[in-house]
């Protein structure tokens, strides 16, 4: 996978790269990468090496801030320009923008479909940083902040040689120094609020590169750190990369919303089938419990009997959301729980309120899908039949939004390209819709 198409980058964007590990590397991947969706301009913040400066078809120095003028026509020639401060040969670099001439820089570009790339972060060429308080240095005109930082930290000494501002680091991570660094230590440091969250705006989206992950020993290191790291609401995906290869990603991991359908009558059941009791619970309640477990936040859809639901359901920890149009259909449901979902998820597993048995390493096994894949729509199925719960990736959901009637996301399997988890237990879908459906899913417990 493209470490663009990872972040969801499609050009036009103002990308700040902060943290350690990879900055560089990320911005030359990205420029690349970007290019087929329009001109690119790379840029700097702080400080560049002067032997990275030739990686860019045309390097324009402002040692006059006129200079600047030059920027459209050299992007109709160049299409990717590398824009930066005067030279700093003593030091072996170049100097960054100033935030005035930044702010110019994008003025005079946007609108074009131009993508800009700015290094916005030091971490002398260290694996993991985390920012001072005057730190990082990224452009108000960011739309999107991506901290990196190298996974192979993990395991090792917390001390000023794999981490830059490690005193820092054991703070936030609540971790003494000398001690070694877990998926959770890096975690917990990354997701700070005085850490890289802190440089985010109300539309400034934050994702998180862990780069050399390059054995399957990092990658598993890199999956504990993105779980821990997703629990934040500031986070929208965790990318698990080695930039060092020519097809860079492994895995792009975004928050996950559950969805729970729980609005309908039960006409066919004739009495409230979500209420009915199961291995000593109530049936919805088994559902709520498994989406609690596996997702990054949780919306129950009520309508029909919501009292009932409300008194005879634990339904702490969700989101509540009541559909007054639930005699509309189930598709005014899944509307209502789109609508309910927060900014930074990524995807939405929609659960039916009367799966009961629903194990959690399904739901695990359509996530683990979708961020090898991220394809639109993942769908378990057994023996050629396709089956609940389905994910939906948000790219999806403006079509979702306008499903209408009685049916749910099925109408858009012949729209998206569909990646299918095959899954041996079919007794796991078993849903309630009648009499003899109860009766068949009690004999189980016997």
């Amino acid at each position: 996978m493209k470490l663009g198409a990872a972040l969801d980058l499609h050009g036009g964007e103002v990308v700040a790269l902060v943290g350690a590990g990879g900055k560089t590397a990320a911005l030359w991947c990205l420029a690349r990468e970007l290019l087929p969706f329009g001109p690119v301009v790379s840029s700097t913040t702080t400080h560049l090496a002067i032997a990275e400066t030739s990686r860019a078809p045309h390097h324009l120095v402002l040692d006059d801030p006129s200079r600047l003028a030059e920027l459209g026509a050299l992007l109709r020639v160049h299409r990717h320009v590398l824009v930066t401060g005067q030279w700093l040969p003593r030091e072996g670099k170049v100097a960054g923008l100033t935030a005035d001439q930044f702010s110019r820089m994008v003025e005079d570009v946007q609108g074009g479909g131009i993508s800009i790339l700015v290094e916005a972060d030091g971490a002398r060429g260290l694996s993991v940083k985390v920012p001072a308080q005057h730190e990082p240095a990224v452009p108000r005109e960011a739309t999107h902040i991506v901290a990196l930082a190298g996974i192979d930290a993990v395991g090792r000494t917390l001390d000023a040689a794999t981490v830059h501002r490690d005193a820092l680091f054991a703070r936030f991570a609540e971790l003494s120094p000398g001690g070694l660094i877990t998926p959770a230590d890096l975690a917990r440091a990354l997701a700070h609020p005085q850490s890289y969250p802190k440089a985010t705006r109300p539309s400034t989206r934050l994702s998180i590169v862990l780069n050399k992950a390059d054995t399957d020993q990092a990658r598993e290191m890199a999956r504990h750190t993105a779980a821990a790291l997703l629990e934040s609401p500031v986070i929208e995906r965790v990318v698990i990369a080695a930039l060092s290869r020519d097809d860079p990603v492994s895995e792009s991991r975004v928050r996950t919303a559950g969805i729970v359908l729980a609005a309908g009558a039960a006409s066919r059941m004739g009495r409230n089938k979500l209420l009915l009791p199961f291995r000593g619970r109530p049936i919805l309640q088994h559902v709520v419990d498994v989406a609690r477990e596996q997702m990054h936040e949780v919306v129950i859809v009520l309508g029909a009997d919501e009292e009932a639901i409300l008194q005879g359901v634990d339904l702490a920890r969700t989101r509540l959301v009541s559909n007054p149009a639930w005699r509309e259909g189930q598709s005014s449901s899944l509307l209502a729980g789109l609508a309910a979902v927060g900014s930074t998820c990524g995807a939405a597993v929609f659960f039916l309120g009367d799966q009961p048995g629903i194990p959690g390493e399904l739901i695990k096994a359509l996530m683990d899908c979708h961020a090898r894949t991220l394809a639109p729509v993942v769908v378990p199925r057994h023996a050629g039949q396709r089956a609940n719960p389905v994910l939906f990736d948000r790219s999806t959901w403006p079509d979702l939004s306008r499903v209408t009637g009685d049916q749910g996301g099925r109408a858009l399997f012949d729209r998206y390209p569909v990646e299918w988890v095959e899954w041996g237990q079919p007794e796991d879908f078993a849903d309630v819709d009648t009499e003899d459906d109860y009766r068949h899913l009690q004999s189980r417990d016997t």
